[in-house]
């Protein structure tokens, strides 16, 4: 994860989220599909936000075909996650800053990973966007 004032990329695996295990904040959940060069982010709700969060889908166009559970949050300037934050950007049509904390890599290049244990999903997720940069 980024330092308080570093830039943070769009797309990030965290070791841990502050408030993010303990339910004390609510960011975004979303699931990020990328098949054939085509990027979706969805609700848990299965509404399509593709186009709310154009920062996030244009910086996963790059990776493979997959599907990945995560949450989009926006981040305080001590990187914590501030749902009001994310709200506002939502409310303001400003997602730029967003992040889509990436949190189980469920499918792979058409296999289903699901079986794996998530130690085993997490490492490959994390080796997979780290591999990116």
């Amino acid at each position: 994860m980024a330092a308080c004032g570093e830039k943070k990329e769009n797309l990030e695996v965290p070791e841990t989220v502050p408030g993010l295990e303990t339910g004390s904040i609510e960011p975004g959940p979303s699931t990020l599909r990328v098949e054939g060069g085509a990027v979706a982010l969805n609700t848990r709700k299965g509404l399509d936000w593709t186009e709310k969060f154009a920062a996030i889908a244009g910086e996963a166009k790059s990776l493979p075909d997959l599907l990945i559970d995560g949450e989009i949050t926006a981040l305080d300037q001590n990187g914590v996650p501030d749902f009001s934050a994310l709200q506002a950007a939502l409310s303001d049509n400003k997602t730029a800053h967003l992040v889509f904390f990436a949190f189980d890599l469920l499918f792979y290049g058409g296999e289903d990973l699901r079986p794996l244990p998530l130690r085993e999903r997490k490492a490959r997720l994390k080796r997979l966007l780290t591999q990116r940069k």
